[in-house]
């Protein structure tokens, strides 16, 4: 016997700090000083131009205004290997 499953569904946060993606940009000079260089690098990981700075300090990150969402897909499939039926009550000890 084939058995499967299919789950899915979108949850809404009602919060925006599920992706940490909100507020402004922390000033990439003061974290290097305050902390490390890779805290500096891990704060903002955005692509800069070739030859740009990619300093974003003080600057939107993000869209306030929007909430977070996220979905979930699952898939689960099984099957029976003897086609004896049996049950756990039936077994000896």
């Amino acid at each position: 016997m084939l058995r499967s499953v299919l789950i899915g569904g979108i949850r809404k946060t009602w919060t925006d700090y599920l992706d940490d993606v909100s507020g402004s940009y922390a000033d990439a000079l003061v974290l290097q000083q305050e902390r490390s260089e890779l805290t500096m690098i891990l704060a903002d990981q955005t692509i800069a131009p070739e030859g740009g700075d990619s300093n974003q300090g003080g600057l939107q990150r993000g869209d306030p205004g929007r909430a977070d969402n996220y979905a979930f897909l699952s898939l689960s499939i099984s099957f029976r290997i003897s086609k004896k039926p049996t049950t756990c009550w039936a077994q000896p000890f």
